[in-house]
């Protein structure tokens, strides 16, 4: 059973930044069925238009003794919860409520459905789909237009013609049908190519003709190369109009998809993937501890670091790089003013880290300089073990690898539940080497770091076993 809350709601104008709402009605549905209503005037604290009086027929002596927007919240709150938002130019509705919840520190959020985008996929061939024409085209009965519920029941009564017809059962394929358009594809491709490709993870691949022009990846292919006929920007226009095929292949898992995308675009340089396609990345970032001196971050050609000196990151410019460790001087300082509960320690160490005070030999120089490396080998991308990376969701007797060796990205690879390294082979055998790209490190060690439990990290002993 498909739950919905139809959502009206009357306001003092049309920007939800400055405007207030000062009147909300709601329908619920369980499918296509009506079963409760509500509505409340709201006193939005502020005197209502004349020209919204005269809309809508609400008068400032009607709200006077209205309760206010968070007074009635936590029924908005209940009546919406678990339930899809439902409106006629939905965004207007929903923005409003969100608006009002974001000025009580209350973050609202619920799935969104557009009766108006609707309507044209279940109606096609009306030159308006605005309520007031759909209530004429429907004859539908309505007491006072421009009142809350009464809009809000209007409302649910398209939208139940609409999942009467069958064209829309809420499945993702009616979502996509309803963002876009026939005029927005190439003469090339239609929507039922579209449709065709699976909501799995994946790396996209849009050509022109025999030149790949773009790729991409998402955890659901289908719905992310939708949107890419849906949006508006004059990017996207481009790429529309410059597509003449589209080519997909699934991955296992979200961050194969992450490795398999960085590797296609270095090695094809697609036109469109502009900020992804540098594969020089000829300085790095470093730092140096010494017990009685202050730790130093600093930037080098690659290839170049001292004796001491510990690296953090590559990069393809050095401007990048230094602002890299600008942002780690910021974060640094966070981390102490954050983790040190001593207010006097706490201010000894941010001024003696910023170079505010502090002499060569100070016995203080330890204690921040264990603080800091500590904090700074837990953010930053460096393999010191060889291991693998498994997916613990997989089931299947074949997974995908991936391997981890000498301190850096190696390769991926499928291996059988049964795999082990008792007949001799070795890892490096088993998954091949992929062509290096420190920007690999960097997004695998991301993605470990921000989704630990979508990863199983297996340390290998050594080059022939793993448990």
């Amino acid at each position: 059973m498909k739950r919905y809350a139809v959502v009206d709601v009357e306001t003092t104008g049309g920007s939800f930044r400055l405007d207030k709402v000062i009147e909300i009605g709601i329908v619920l549905m369980e499918d296509d069925e009506i079963t409760e209503t509500y509505q409340k005037l709201i006193y939005p604290e502020r005197s209502i238009p004349y020209q919204i009086t005269m809309l809508t027929g609400i008068s400032d002596e009607m709200v006077a003794d209205a309760p206010r927007f968070y007074e009635i919240a936590a029924d908005i709150v209940r009546l919406t919860e678990d339930r899809i938002f439902v409106a006629h130019n939905a965004t207007f509705d929903y923005n409003f409520i969100k608006s009002e919840f974001d000025q009580l520190g209350y973050v609202f959020t619920r799935k969104i459905l557009d009766t108006v985008k609707l309507s044209r996929l279940a109606f096609p061939g009306h030159k308006s789909y605005s309520l007031s024409n759909l209530i004429s085209i429907f004859q539908l009965q309505i007491a006072d237009r421009h009142r809350a519920l009464d809009d809000a029941y209007v409302t649910a009564e398209i939208f139940q013609k609409v999942i009467r017809t069958g064209t829309f059962v809420g499945t993702q394929d009616d979502y996509i049908r309803m963002a876009i358009k026939n005029s927005s594809l190439p003469p090339t491709i239609t929507i039922q190519d579209i449709l065709n490709i699976p909501a799995d993870n994946g790396v996209y691949y849009f050509f022109n003709e025999e030149t790949l022009i773009y790729v991409g990846k998402s955890k659901n292919i289908k719905s992310r190369v939708a949107q890419h006929f849906s949006d508006h920007s004059e990017k996207a226009a481009k790429l529309r109009q410059s597509t003449t095929r589209i080519e997909y292949e699934a991955t296992t898992n979200e961050l194969i998809a992450l490795i398999k995308e960085s590797i296609e675009i270095r090695q094809h340089k697609p036109i469109y993937n502009k900020a992804q396609r540098n594969t020089s990345y000829p300085y790095h970032s470093w730092y140096e501890s010494n017990d009685d001196k202050l730790i130093k971050f600093g930037v080098s050609k690659a290839g170049s670091l001292k004796a001491g000196q510990q690296l953090l990151r590559y990069f393809s410019h050095k401007k990048i790089a230094d602002n890299h460790i600008l942002h780690l001087h910021e974060k640094i300082l966070n981390h102490l003013n954050e983790s040190i509960e001593d207010e006097e320690e706490k201010s000894l160490l941010i001024n003696l880290f910023s170079g505010l005070i502090g002499t060569e030999g100070s016995n203080n120089y330890f204690r921040l300089n264990s603080i800091v490396q500590e904090y700074v080998t837990s953010i930053v991308p460096v393999f010191e073990k060889d291991f693998i990376i498994l997916d613990p969701n997989d089931q299947k007797p074949e997974k995908t690898a991936i391997l981890i060796y000498e301190g850096r990205y190696h390769g991926y690879g499928i291996i059988k539940q049964s795999f082990g390294m008792s007949e001799g082979a070795q890892w490096t055998d088993v998954i091949p080497r992929h062509t290096y790209s420190p920007e690999l490190d960097l997004i695998i060690n991301s993605y470990i770091r921000k989704y630990p439990n979508k990863v199983r990290i297996v340390e290998l002993k050594n080059q022939r076993q793993y448990e």
